[in-house]
């Protein structure tokens, strides 16, 4: 038997997200709708946020001042919903923690762009860090 907090996360979800009378672009839109619904972020002292374009990519670069590692951060969505905002502050908490500088790219997204487009971004932008 599942536990109270299984069942309330289960009831909360059925009302929240789950929806059996809609369509497929109905349905993407009312998921980016709760996924991409955010408090505003704040970084941590010391941890700055700035919009970055390399070559093709772009996206945020959250850094503390003299970085050691670099660190490619893929925000969650499942390639269809997300957006890098909701991620400041932990990509913020992880810099700071690490030393780090951590990009968080604007990947594009199904349906607009069908699988594999925003895993081939992603691993182009892993591939450009790396050269």
């Amino acid at each position: 038997m599942a536990s109270l907090s299984a069942r309330l996360l289960m009831a909360f979800t059925r009302r929240s997200i789950k929806r059996d009378d809609i369509t497929g672009d109905q349905l993407v839109a009312h998921m980016r709708r709760s996924m991409n619904t955010s408090q505003p972020q704040i970084l941590p002292f010391g941890v700055s946020a700035t919009a970055f374009r390399l070559g093709d990519f772009h996206g945020t670069y959250v850094t503390v001042a003299e970085p050691e590692y670099t660190i490619l951060y893929l925000h969650g969505g499942g390639f269809v919903a997300g957006r890098t905002q909701t991620y400041h502050n932990l990509a913020g908490r992880l810099a700071k923690a690490l030393k780090a500088q951590v990009f968080l790219p604007d990947y594009p997204l199904a349906p607009e762009h069908p699988f594999p487009a925003g895993v081939n971004y992603c691993f182009d932008f892993y591939r450009y860090l790396l050269e």
